[in-house]
């Protein structure tokens, strides 16, 4: 395999199997206190802890997913997968811990340092590699056990990963503040997007003869706001819009929400093109903030309750940019 990346480093790498290989065959006392990890346990944000709960051996199924102390919880199905959820379990007082059916166990080698491969198989190479492996109906998707049994890494030796690894975490820390930092200069954004917006209206208002919106529109119509599932609609699935998918003043149709298999979906609430969305209720900053449905949307996809869009019975043009003005 070639590793164009290697160049920068002055060190042999070797290419190594990840491998998925179970933990060592223990009996379950039915009385004993064993530590369980969750699907919702595992943190995807950092992969660097999972909570876990303690639960009796005899709650326990054989079938559950084995782990030690150390080794890395890899999830298979969607959309876990795509949302990166690969994380090391921390320090257990107990010899061996069991996690949900959903995930793979994957234990590093003598040659590896757990964190080493941690961050590895989190990267965006693996996840993207991972996705495309995946098989199954949909929204049952699932990464086959033959994709980590065949995945290669490449393997510097032990000083040279944990040398990769002290700088990560030098940097890695550092990037926590930049969501922080960027919602600063959003909101300095907006308030700069008002008062630029205002400026202009002002300068034309004593031309223009300003007529009621009641004139151009039939009625502002609001969406519903069920209780959905926490993933993204499927092929074929209606979602419900999030109020992220408005918020930046861009349209986003992947910020929604699944509806559940056994709720009736309401197509008049269907979002079109040339929609005008704007937030009716939510946090004082973000009330008004707006967005215009550029291109045709993707099919089924409705307005939540938070959202609001003007109707009419005839064509209307606005007349506004693509990035709305948000008041």
């Amino acid at each position: 395999m070639c590793h164009p990346e290697r160049a920068n480093l002055a060190v042999e790498w070797a290419d190594s199997d990840v491998g998925v290989r179970p933990p060592p065959a223990i009996h379950v006392d039915p009385e004993a206190l064993y530590p369980f990890v969750a699907m919702a346990d595992i943190d995807a944000e950092t992969g660097l802890q999972s909570r876990f709960e303690l639960v009796k051996g005899r709650e326990l199924k054989t079938s559950k997913t084995r782990f030690l102390a150390g080794d890395i919880l890899f999830a298979k199905i969607t959309p876990c997968v795509e949302n990166g959820k690969v994380a090391m379990v921390p320090g257990v007082n107990s010899s061996v811990g069991f996690a949900t059916t959903e995930v793979f166990r994957v234990g590093p080698s003598r040659e590896l340092d757990a964190k080493f491969l941690l961050y590895f198989l989190r990267g965006p190479t693996v996840r993207r590699a991972a996705v495309a492996s995946m098989t199954g109906s949909t929204g049952r998707q699932r990464v086959p056990r033959a994709f980590l049994e065949s995945l290669q890494i490449p393997v510097p030796p032990l000083d040279a990963q944990r040398r990769i690894i002290a700088e990560l975490e030098s940097i890695l820390p550092r990037l926590q503040d930049v969501p922080r930092e960027m919602s600063r200069l959003t909101h300095l954004e907006k308030r700069i997007q008002i008062a630029v917006v205002g400026e202009v209206l002002s300068r034309f208002r004593d031309e223009q003869d300003w007529v009621p919106l009641s004139k151009w529109i039939e009625r502002i119509q609001s969406g519903w706001s069920p209780a959905c599932l926490p993933r993204p609609a499927g092929y074929e699935e209606w979602g419900v819009l999030k109020v992220s998918a408005v918020s930046s003043g861009v349209f986003k149709p992947t910020e929604n929400k699944a509806l559940p298999p056994s709720l009736k979906a309401r197509p008049e609430l269907a979002v079109r093109a040339g929609d005008f969305l704007s937030h009716r209720a939510n946090t004082r900053e973000l009330i008004g903030t707006s967005c215009f449905v550029v291109d045709k949307p993707p099919p089924n996809l409705m307005l939540s309750d938070k959202l609001f869009v003007p109707r009419s019975g005839r064509k209307y043009r606005l007349g506004l940019p693509e990035r709305a003005a948000r008041c």
